[in-house]
């Protein structure tokens, strides 16, 4: 695994017309081009604190399937390299997931290069062989984290695609072509639907 910096992994997002929409200075957000083809679905977990004021639309699900479901999408769509940008900095993800993830082997290797980039943004770059950490990663999150400088976005290289994950338990995936956004659909009916 490796990082790119913040400006280089920048520059492959927009390849992939993904771009910041928010940045306060404490928290960066993305986002897609806006227009009629992009798609966003929305995922809840089932004890989010705002569930019960959720639009319909919203998926719910159980916050332990969440990092599966992020896993499979991935794993489904068979994306060759995924960047992995936190919102905040790497030092609030470092917070929340350095309990949980004290005994994971893959971590431990990439936790001993963030000395480097606590303060940055920089992305971590996954392969097809990081699934595994990607998703108990997403589950130390989701599990662990309490603000949404912990949160994470996640983006494949030259593909209109953004996921992003917030320790709420809030997931919004989004697409930019139908094609793409109803296979999205079918991977989470599959998830949801196996219990």
């Amino acid at each position: 695994m490796e990082f790119l910096t913040a400006d280089e992994a920048a520059t492959q997002l927009r390849a992939a017309g993904i771009e910041v929409i928010e940045d306060d200075g404490s928290i960066q957000r993305f986002g897609l081009a806006d227009d009629e083809r992009l798609t966003a679905i929305d995922i809840a977990a089932s004890d989010h604190p705002q569930c019960g004021r959720l639009s319909p639309e919203v998926i719910r699900i159980d916050r332990q399937r969440i990092a599966p479901m992020i896993e499979a999408i991935v794993h489904k769509l068979h994306l060759p390299e995924l960047l992995g940008i936190p919102m905040g900095r790497w030092r609030n993800i470092i917070d929340a997931v350095s309990e949980p993830l004290k005994d994971n082997k893959h971590w431990t290797s990439v936790d001993s290069e963030l000395g480097l980039e606590v303060n940055t943004r920089d992305a971590l770059v996954f392969s097809q062989s990081d699934h595994r950490l990607l998703r108990d990663l997403a589950d130390a999150i989701v599990m662990n984290g309490t603000s949404p400088a912990q949160g994470m976005a996640f983006a494949p290289t030259g593909s209109p695609l953004l996921i992003e994950l917030l320790p709420a338990g809030e997931l919004v995936i989004w697409v930019h072509h139908a094609a793409l956004a109803i296979q999205v659909r079918e991977i989470i009916a599959h998830v949801v639907a196996a219990k």
